[in-house]
C-alpha cells in the first residue's frame, strides 16, 4: 500500500491534469503548498522532482540552490536531520564554488543550516553560521533589508535561548527598527517584534515595559484582522 501511495504522489508531482509535465515553477509552488499544509510526503516528492528539473538547466542555476534548500526544510520538518544537513552542506559547497563565497544565495543556505543546528541544540555552530549569513546579507542587501532582519531575529532568539538577554535585546530592537522602516508601524511582523521584546522584558522583570509593547502588538493584530 505504501509503494502505491508513493507512485501516485510521484505521478501527481510530474504531470498536470492534462498530462503535461509540470514546470519547475509549478513544482516549486506545489512543494511549498504541501509543506505549508504539513503534507511532507507529497512535499518531498515534489521537491525531489523540482531539484531534478532544476539540474537539467545546469548545476550552477539558482533554481538548484532553491530546490535544495526546500528539500532541506522538508527533511528537517520530518525529523531527518542527517539528510537535511547533507543537502544543506552540498548546496552550500555548490553555491560557494559556482557563485563565490559572498553570494547572497549562500546566506539563505547558511541561515537554514544554522536553524537546523539550533533545533538540534548545537548552539555554537548555529550562532557561527547565523553570523556568517548576516555578514553576507548586510554586504549584499544593505543593513536595513528585511532579509537582514530575518537573520538578526534568528540570532536574537538564539541569544535569548542561551539566556544572554543583554545581547538579545539590541538585536530585537534592530529588527523592530528595520521592520517599521520597511513595512510601516502596523504590520504583523512589527507586532511579532514587539512581542519578542515584551517576552524578553517580562523575563527580566520589566513588567510595565512588557505590558506596553504587548498592548501595541495587540492593537496591530486587531487592525489587521478587520
Amino acid at each position: 500500500m505504501r509503494l502505491l501511495l508513493v507512485t501516485t504522489i510521484t505521478l501527481l508531482a510530474c504531470v498536470t491534469a492534462q498530462g503535461q509535465p509540470l514546470t519547475w515553477v509549478e513544482l516549486n509552488t506545489m512543494t511549498l503548498s504541501y509543506y505549508k499544509q504539513g503534507d511532507y510526503d507529497r512535499a518531498l516528492v515534489a521537491a525531489q522532482e523540482s531539484l531534478r528539473r532544476a539540474k537539467q538547466v545546469g548545476t550552477n542555476h539558482p533554481a538548484v540552490a532553491l530546490s535544495m534548500n526546500n528539500l532541506g526544510l522538508i527533511y528537517k520538518a520530518q525529523g531527518k536531520y542527517d539528510q537535511a544537513e547533507s543537502i544543506y552542506l552540498f548546496a552550500l559547497a555548490l553555491g560557494q564554488e559556482t557563485r563565490g563565497k559572498q553570494h547572497v544565495s549562500n546566506a539563505t543556505t547558511l541561515n537554514n543550516l544554522a536553524a537546523l543546528y539550533d533545533t538540534q541544540g548545537k548552539i555554537g555552530q548555529a550562532q557561527s553560521l547565523y553570523e556568517q549569513a548576516l555578514e553576507i546579507k548586510e554586504k549584499a542587501l544593505g543593513k536595513n533589508h528585511l532579509g537582514v532582519a530575518l537573520t538578526l531575529n534568528n540570532l536574537a532568539e538564539l541569544q535569548e535561548t542561551k539566556g544572554v538577554t543583554h545581547l538579545a535585546e539590541p538585536l530585537y530592537l534592530r529588527v523592530l527598527m528595520i521592520r517599521e522602516a520597511q513595512l510601516g508601524s502596523n504590520h504583523p511582523l512589527v507586532a511579532e517584534s514587539l512581542n519578542n521584546l515584551a517576552r524578553l522584558y517580562r523575563h527580566n522583570g520589566d513588567t510595565a515595559r512588557a505590558n506596553r509593547l504587548e498592548e501595541r502588538a495587540q492593537a496591530i493584530y486587531s487592525k489587521t484582522a478587520q
